[in-house]
């Protein structure tokens, strides 16, 4: 009997290892996931920023390139 109770108490102590570890896991596991979270907001962030400056570049460009057709028709006209 006293063999059964120690086997019960092993269990139960084996038990609450594996919940402490499993808890200890997600939180480092949450942790890394919040700073992947902010590295990837972070990086849509400069891409958004990046594709703004793109469209604002195209934009003078088509700008400049009327003005150019614009003053060559003047010249040959």
């Amino acid at each position: 009997m006293e063999a059964v109770i120690a086997a019960f108490i092993a269990a139960a102590a084996s038990i609450a290892c594996q919940l402490i570890i499993a808890r200890s896991g997600a939180q480092e596991n949450k942790k890394s996931q919040e700073a992947t979270e902010r590295l990837i907001i972070y990086r849509i962030d400069r891409l958004e920023q990046t594709v703004s400056e793109h469209n604002a570049l195209i934009s003078r460009m088509a700008a400049a390139e009327q003005k150019i057709t614009d003053m060559e028709r003047e010249r040959y006209s």
